[in-house]
């Protein structure tokens, strides 16, 4: 062990800075690495306490007696280790982020535990980031940088000029006004105002490649009232489609609550029973509603309105001439 002779200021704070990165002291230990007595070590941490409670109440200075050593807990502030776990367990099964990006924010979570939970945490989530995969097509990697810059754009209203690369690959230019960024189905997403057609369209942030604020600026009398309600939005929108807003009654065979969580404005009509299917009713935009529904096998049966169940029967005969 290394040893350090040291004034009673710089002493005290490397203590704390011990403490504030989650680690269990022993006073004997410190004891021998500034060559003091452990007196010298109890006074420090007296005063480390008195400073504690008075300036900073929201922290509260620990003795474990089985292991002989303090240790700094936060009421109410910071991540436990059940906290952090599930966090990085979202993180990594979303595979939105690039392997750099989640292994170094998983790292900084970890830090926030002490060595013993960090520890224990590292050991549960070692096979799954081991073998991570994230998307293939991610575009843009500067994910978080991206994901900073846009939130913010929101909030302030700026016109921003896009350089956005579609679905075939070709880049084209936008001029848009930032509404809202959304993740949804592994990818984040941003919502945006153009006024070359007057409407909202959903991006994919990282399709955007090079983006920087125009010097023509969209006024608010034009995009103010297609403000994006987040909250609601986001209970109709299935796999980022958007569409018609419309409620749609249906038989379902399958997992009631499967499709009750797919649909968040959805209430079930006629409970499912051995003898015949659930009958639900969801609000939802038409486009991905369909899209899921089509997913779902033999297990749906659409019943309203009627001109979105004669929409379903022209897509699967579609589907069917494809096998003919």
């Amino acid at each position: 062990m290394k040893t350090y002779k040291s004034t009673t200021s710089e002493r005290q704070l490397f203590i704390y800075q011990q403490l504030t990165a989650g680690r269990h002291i022993q006073k004997l230990q410190l004891a021998k690495q500034f060559t003091v007595d452990a007196r010298t070590i109890q006074r420090d941490f007296a005063n480390l306490r008195a400073f504690i409670d008075e300036y900073l109440p929201e922290y509260t200075l620990n003795y474990d007696r089985q292991n002989n050593s303090y240790w700094l807990s936060a009421n109410g502030i910071g991540l436990n280790k059940a906290q952090c776990l599930c966090l990085i367990k979202i993180l990594t099964a979303s595979r939105a982020l690039p392997k750099d990006q989640l292994i170094e924010l998983s790292n900084r979570l970890l830090k926030i535990l002490d060595e013993k939970d960090a520890q224990k945490v590292k050991q549960l989530i070692s096979s799954e980031q081991s073998t991570y995969q994230p998307l293939r097509n991610l575009q843009n990697k500067d994910l978080m940088n991206l994901i900073w810059n846009f939130s913010e754009y929101t909030l302030l209203h700026r016109t921003i000029r896009i350089d956005y690369r579609n679905q075939a690959g070709h880049i084209k230019a936008h001029t848009i006004i930032p509404l809202a960024l959304t993740f949804s189905d592994n990818y984040f997403y941003l919502i945006g105002y153009t006024n070359t057609y007057q409407k909202n369209i959903i991006y994919r942030l990282d399709r955007i490649i090079d983006y920087h604020i125009s010097q023509k600026s969209i006024p608010q009398s034009e995009w103010q009232s297609h403000q994006w309600n987040e909250g609601l939005t986001k209970k109709k929108l299935q796999l980022m489609y958007p569409g018609k807003n419309v409620k749609i009654l249906f038989e379902y065979r399958g997992v009631v609550e499967a499709a009750l969580d797919k649909f968040p404005l959805s209430k079930i009509v006629q409970p499912k029973t051995d003898q015949q299917p659930a009958i639900i009713e969801v609000e939802t935009y038409d486009t991905g509603a369909m899209m899921w529904l089509l997913s779902q096998k033999d297990m749906v049966t659409v019943l309203e309105p009627e001109w979105f169940q004669k929409q379903m029967i022209t897509t699967l005969q579609k589907m069917l001439s494809n096998y003919q």
